[in-house]
């Protein structure tokens, strides 16, 4: 009986880790981690890193973007040629308001931050019937994006270097080089990233600790939605001329 309390207290100090700690062992050993936001959610120091890396990245790649949206532009059969040079003109006169698209950067990924937790606690706590707190899935999904601010980190240099957003780690990769919208290049080189399938198996080891979940179900409460988000995608980049 004695013993008890002091079983309880080592346990705790083996799951406590450190916000700094958790950024860099998310990598290597994702199943402590998500022990430790499990038994202490913390989020604050790793949502602050994501944020300011994502910002950082909006800001280098907006040259490149806006110069790929002119260029999707006049390859594009729906405008006529008054139009695309009226469009050109107006983006030119507007690339002073860029800025705008950086300071929002952080509000644009923070809303998509909630969007992801609100659909995981959907799949988690509703539909398979599993229970977990807010904070806990919160910490658990912005740990998970530290593999988009690793991808940040490698492709934004090279975006910078091309001038052009087309920097592919997919499946995408095997399209001609030419061929950078519609449907099938907006599944290949969105939803077979390494950085997004790395991210998608975090978030399978993550669900499966804070839920508590067989890996089967796990799996599923990730997948599903993640196919119902592709099957969205590619009908939207079908209706995008």
């Amino acid at each position: 009986m004695t013993n008890e309390p002091n079983v309880t207290v080592n346990a705790t100090e083996t799951n406590s880790m450190s916000p700094w700690s958790m950024l860099v062992s998310i990598f290597y050993e994702p199943t402590k981690v998500f022990r430790a936001i499990k038994e202490k959610p913390t989020w604050i120091i790793p949502l602050i890193v994501f944020l300011v890396v994502m910002t950082g990245a909006t800001y280098f790649m907006m040259p490149a973007a806006q110069k790929s949206q002119m260029e999707r532009i006049e390859q594009s059969d729906v405008y006529t040629a008054e139009q695309k040079a009226e469009i050109r003109t107006q983006m030119e006169a507007s690339q002073g308001f860029a800025m705008i698209g950086v300071v929002s950067s952080p509000i644009v990924w923070t809303i998509f931050l909630f969007i992801a937790v609100g659909i995981l606690m959907l799949m988690g706590n509703v539909i398979f019937g599993g229970k977990a707190r807010f904070a806990q899935v919160f910490a658990m999904v912005i740990l998970s994006f530290m593999t988009w601010v690793v991808a940040s980190i490698i492709k934004t240099p090279l975006i910078v270097a091309k001038d052009s957003v087309d920097v592919r780690t997919s499946l995408a990769i095997l399209l001609p080089g030419e061929t950078n919208s519609g449907p099938l290049y907006t599944l290949l080189n969105t939803f077979t990233d390494v950085f997004v399938i790395w991210q998608i198996i975090l978030l399978i080891i993550g669900v499966k600790v804070i839920y508590d979940f067989a890996t089967q179900r796990a799996a599923m409460t990730v997948i599903i939605p993640t196919i119902v988000l592709a099957a969205i995608s590619a009908g939207v980049s079908a209706l995008i001329p």
